[in-house]
C-alpha cells in the first residue's frame, strides 16, 4: 500500500491538501487534509506494508494515454526529414494538404528501413521508447506493430501499461500478395491464428498491464477476408480492432470511385459492429462522418503532430466533435513524430477544438482509457492507479516541465524525475550503438544523410 501525502488533485475546485491511498493497482481512498474520507473504493486493503510518499504541494493528474504509436520506429527518428515532405505539400498560406506521391514515398522509405529491424531490436527500441514516454507522463500506450512477444517483454520490463496490437497485411495496395485463393486463405488464417495465440499468451500479464488488440493495417492493405476475420476475432475476444483509416488520400479516393467510400465499405463487411479505433481519419467526408456518428463504439485516434509533419491532411475533428464522434489522441511513430510527446498533440487538439485545460487533460487521459476499454483516466476511488505528479500544471501541459513522480498500476516507475526500473543511460547507449549499425546498413551517416550527399531524405 502507498499513501501519496499532501497532493493537490488537478481538477478539484480548490487546492486543499489531499491524501491518496493506492493498493493492488487501484486508487483505494481519497482523503482531505482533515482526514475526512472523500471517496472509498474498497473496505479492506490487500497490502500490510505501508509506504508514504511525500507529495506536498504537487498536483496529481491521471496518466496520459497514447492511443496510437509504433514504438520500434525509434531508430527512424531523425533519419528522414519529414519537414521537407510537409513543406513540399503546403501552399502559400502554409495550410497542409495531402499529396499521395509524397506520402507514399515516405512510406516506402520507412518500410524498406524496417526490414532490417529484428525482434531483439524491437525489444531494445521499445523499452527505450516506453521509458521516455513514462518520463513525459504517458502511462499507457497502444502500440501497433509486429513481434508482439518482444513488445510485451519490453512493456513489462519498463513498467508501462501497454495495449499491444498485432499489425496484419495481406495485400500490397491494389494487388493481392498471394493471388492463389488457397494461398490467400492460408495467409489470412495464419495472421489470425497468430493474433489468437498472442492474446492467449499475453492478455492480462504484467499484473494486468498488458492487453491485446487486433490490427488489420488498413482497408487497402487487407483483403475483405482478413478484415471480416479480424472483426470476428475482436468480437470473440472482446478486444478493440485498430485500423489506419483514410490516411492515404489516393486509396480513399479509389474507394469513393469504386463504391460509396471506405467507411461504407467497412460497414458492408460488418466491421462497424466491432469496437474500432480508426487511426488518422484525415480524408473522411460528410457521408463518412454521418455514418460514424451512428456508432458509439467507434473512436477516431487523432494524431495531429504526425499528420502535419507529413502533410497528409488534417482530420476534420471539429465536425466529428460536433457530431458526437469519440476522439482520442495518439503520437504515431518516431518516423513521422520525432518528439513523441502526447502533450504536443494535446496542445494542437486544444487549439483546433478550442478546449479548456480540463478538456485537454481529459482528451489525453480519459478519452484514450475509454477507447482502450480501461478503468483509468480519472482520480477516483476504484480507478487504476496510473498517476502523474507535477510541480506546475501549466508548465507540464506545455511541455516545459517533466513529472516528478509517475505511478503505473500503483508502482513507482518514475521517482524524482528518473525511471526506477531501467538504467536510462545504459539503455540509451545500447540503442544508439544499434542505431548506428542500422544506419551503416542503410548507407547513412550519423546525421541521417546518405554518405557523400547532403539533405538526403531517403534510404
Amino acid at each position: 500500500m502507498k499513501i501519496l501525502k499532501g497532493v493537490r488533485i488537478w481538477d478539484y475546485p480548490d487546492t486543499r491538501s489531499t491524501d491518496i491511498t493506492i493498493d493492488n493497482g487501484k486508487i483505494i481512498t481519497i482523503e482531505d487534509s482533515m482526514l475526512k474520507k472523500i471517496e472509498v473504493g474498497y473496505n479492506n486493503f490487500e497490502s500490510s506494508e505501508i509506504k508514504t510518499i511525500d507529495a506536498e504541494g504537487l498536483y496529481v493528474l491521471p496518466g496520459l494515454v497514447n492511443a496510437h504509436t509504433h514504438s520500434p520506429m525509434w531508430p527512424l527518428s531523425g533519419l528522414i526529414d519529414v519537414a521537407n515532405f510537409a513543406r513540399a505539400t503546403s501552399d502559400g498560406n502554409q495550410n497542409l494538404h495531402a499529396d499521395a506521391t509524397t506520402f507514399r514515398s515516405w512510406l516506402k522509405i520507412v518500410q524498406k528501413a524496417e526490414m532490417s529491424i529484428t525482434p531483439d531490436d524491437v525489444k531494445l527500441f521499445s523499452i527505450l521508447t516506453y521509458s521516455q514516454m513514462l518520463l513525459k507522463g504517458i502511462t499507457t500506450v497502444a502500440d501497433f506493430y509486429i513481434h508482439l512477444n518482444s513488445l510485451a517483454i519490453a512493456a513489462i520490463d519498463s513498467g508501462i501499461r501497454a495495449h499491444l496490437v498485432r499489425g496484419m497485411i495481406d495485400r500490397l495496395d491494389a494487388g493481392i500478395v498471394n493471388r492463389n485463393d488457397d494461398e490467400r486463405y492460408n495467409r489470412v488464417k495464419d495472421r489470425l491464428n497468430d493474433c489468437g495465440n498472442l492474446h492467449r499468451k499475453w492478455q492480462g500479464t504484467g499484473e494486468g498491464r498488458i492487453t491485446i488488440g487486433i490490427g488489420p493495417h488498413s482497408p487497402h492493405t487487407c483483403s475483405d477476408e482478413l478484415l471480416i476475420g479480424a472483426a470476428e476475432m475482436a468480437r470473440d475476444l472482446s478486444c478493440p480492432l485498430h485500423i489506419h483509416l483514410a490516411e492515404d488520400v489516393e486509396a480513399t479516393r479509389r474507394y469513393r470511385a469504386e463504391n460509396q467510400g471506405v467507411v461504407r465499405h467497412l460497414e458492408s463487411l460488418g466491421l462497424m459492429d466491432t469496437k474500432i479505433l480508426g487511426i488518422h481519419c484525415c480524408h473522411l467526408n460528410e457521408k463518412d462522418m454521418d455514418i460514424l456518428a451512428g456508432y458509439a463504439n467507434f473512436w477516431v485516434v487523432y494524431c495531429p503532430y504526425s499528420n502535419r509533419q507529413l502533410g497528409v491532411g488534417e482530420a476534420p475533428v471539429k465536425q466529428m466533435s460536433q457530431l458526437g464522434i469519440n476522439i482520442a489522441l495518439g503520437t504515431d511513430g518516431a518516423a513521422s513524430n520525432p518528439v513523441m510527446d502526447l502533450r504536443m498533440d494535446g496542445q494542437m487538439a486544444a487549439e483546433t477544438l478550442e478546449m479548456s485545460d480540463r478538456k485537454r487533460v481529459r482528451s489525453m487521459s480519459l478519452a484514450g482509457s475509454d477507447a482502450l476499454g480501461l478503468e483509468g483516466g480519472k482520480i477516483e476511488a476504484s480507478k487504476l492507479a496510473d498517476l502523474v505528479l507535477v510541480k506546475d500544471l501549466s508548465a507540464f501541459l506545455g511541455g516545459k516541465e517533466e513529472p516528478v513522480h509517475v505511478f503505473v498500476n500503483g508502482e513507482h516507475v518514475v521517482k524524482d524525475g528518473r525511471c526506477t526500473l531501467v538504467d536510462m543511460d545504459e539503455l540509451s547507449d545500447r540503442a544508439k550503438e544499434r542505431k548506428a549499425e542500422l544506419m551503416e546498413g542503410w548507407g547513412l551517416n550519423r546525421q541521417g544523410n546518405k554518405k557523400g550527399q547532403k539533405n538526403y531524405t531517403g534510404v
